[in-house]
């Protein structure tokens, strides 16, 4: 028997028929279903300026110190600034009562007076000694004639054995006449008559350049009985005084100590004048020589300045250590100055940045070059380069690589620059650092891409390009850098599609959904 279905189950069935075809087709779809790619954001390279710039860190300081020194004695009737104030050429810093220095200055005056005087008498003994010179040379002449003849009329001769003193005798007084022969038969006279050679040796000693004439035997007293002996001891003593006495201004006559005075005389001179000058410049005050900033403030209204060294020009002192033989007159001047006081101190404008310019970069920044400055608060102003040395140097810098492969520093060497600030704002302070950039080179309507863009490999630089919704890596050749973007040298063209910001999980051939940037 057949069985109809009814109209009712028929829709049934093809409905669920319907639901079964689209779960599969669901489930095949999902299976095989084509990837529509990672989405990824392009730019196009873009045409413009890539400038370079040479980025340090720099030292603030002074083009110039004005230093100004405290003259011993003076005092500061009013000082008009404190440390930070800003100054302009020609302020009066510091006022002075310059009447103070009168009581130094007159010893000064007297010091050079005192100095001039020494120098005329010792210049006054030259020439005296000179002329007693002459004088002597002629008595010894005479002196020696009678001498010999008396030697005819005694015949002495010499049996005295000698002993130490005695030898130490004729040494000394050979020493003083120049006359060997001579002393040997003084000292063989005393000795013979019993004359102390001690007694003697000690009025040779007693005898030195200070002596005016020399008169040997009214010094020893001899009393001698043989009236024809008598006149010959007598005879060499004299002949012996003389020449003693002509040693003595022969010393004296060559005037070796001259130039020493003249050289005391000099400082005193200089010492005075150069007092007389502070005085009349101190009258005027401390005044600033260019635009400044006060950095420094060492003295007080109402104090007199004392200095920690010699307070005078001992000049007593120091011709009394001439006179007994110091030639070192250098080293006595050098402990009567004194010790210079730093009163104020203004570090003059222009300031400027000092900083080292590395190897690589020496050829690329020259004098005159514009600089932009960037203080502490980012504010940026105008410098240009106004120093270059001519000479390397070394410093220790820290090293990332060489502390990583175990060491601490690195020399780096280079050359000093200057940057002078033009006008410097309340951020530029001396002592800290601002940051400097100068540019140093330029390539004009340049390619450029965005520094992000650029990967490295093994090989070399490139950039994922995408064509027909999928990735490939493209080649390229870097030149200049901006901070912000590459110069792209060779590679790529403007029409290009590149990738902005490629990740680590890129690979080429991969499929793209594209948005652009």
């Amino acid at each position: 028997m057949e069985t109809k279905l009814s109209r009712k189950k028929i829709i049934i069935l093809i409905v669920l028929g319907v639901i079964i075809l689209g779960l599969l087709g669901g489930v095949l779809y999902y299976i095989f279903k084509p990837d529509p790619g990672i989405e990824v954001m392009v730019v196009n390279p873009e045409i413009k300026d890539v400038i370079e710039t040479f980025d340090t860190s720099a030292t603030v300081e002074s083009s110039e110190e004005g230093k100004f020194t405290v003259v011993d004695g003076i005092m500061a009737t009013k000082v008009n600034v404190k440390v930070g104030d800003i100054v302009k050429k020609g302020d009066v810093l510091v006022e002075f009562d310059s009447n103070s220095l009168n009581s130094a200055l007159k010893e000064k005056q007297e010091s050079l007076q005192q100095a001039k005087t020494a120098y005329n008498d010792y210049n006054k003994k030259i020439t005296d000694a000179s002329s007693k010179l002459s004088q002597t040379e002629k008595q010894i002449v005479e002196a020696e004639k009678l001498v010999a003849k008396l030697e005819k009329q005694v015949e002495a001769s010499d049996t005295t054995k000698k002993s130490s003193q005695t030898t130490e005798a004729e040494n000394k007084l050979s020493s003083m006449t120049n006359d060997k022969n001579l002393s040997k038969k003084i000292v063989s006279f005393l000795f013979k008559n019993n004359y102390s050679m001690s007694d003697f040796i000690d009025i040779l000693n007693k005898i030195d350049s200070s002596s005016q004439s020399v008169d040997l035997s009214s010094m020893i007293g001899t009393s001698i009985t043989d009236s024809a002996q008598a006149k010959l001891i007598e005879a060499q003593l004299n002949l012996a005084s003389l020449k003693i006495s002509k040693a003595l201004y022969e010393t004296e006559s060559k005037g070796n100590l001259l130039s020493v005075y003249k050289t005391i005389v000099d400082y005193a001179q200089d010492s005075y004048d150069e007092l007389k000058l502070l005085k009349e410049n101190m009258s005027k005050g401390w005044i600033a020589e260019k635009d400044g900033i006060v950095s420094e403030i060492n003295i007080k209204a109402g104090e007199i300045t004392v200095s920690e060294k010699s307070k005078g020009f001992d000049i007593s002192t120091l011709i009394n250590s001439v006179s007994s033989g110091t030639t070192d007159i250098m080293g006595i001047l050098s402990s009567f100055g004194s010790e210079d006081k730093i009163g104020l101190v203004v570090q003059y404008y222009p300031l400027q940045a000092k900083f080292i310019i590395g190897q690589s970069n020496i050829n690329n920044i020259d004098l005159g070059q514009s600089v932009k400055i960037i203080t502490s608060s980012d504010e940026e102003i105008e410098g240009k380069v106004s120093y270059i040395s001519a000479v390397a140097t070394s410093s220790s810098n820290l090293d990332i690589g060489s502390l990583l492969s175990g060491g601490s520093s690195s020399s780096v060497t280079g050359v000093e620059a200057k940057v002078e600030i033009e006008k410097p704002t309340k951020d530029v302070i001396i002592g800290l650092d601002v940051n400097l950039s100068i540019n140093i080179k330029k390539s004009s309507d340049a390619i450029t891409v965005p520094v992000e863009s650029i990967q490295y490999d093994s090989q070399n630089a490139f950039v994922y390009c995408v064509k027909d919704f999928k990735l490939y890596k493209q080649p390229v050749e870097v030149g200049l850098f901006d901070g912000s973007c590459y110069e792209i040298i060779s590679g790529l063209n403007i029409n290009d599609q590149i990738v902005k910001s490629p990740t680590s999980s890129m690979k080429e051939g991969m499929k793209v959904i594209v948005s652009i940037a």
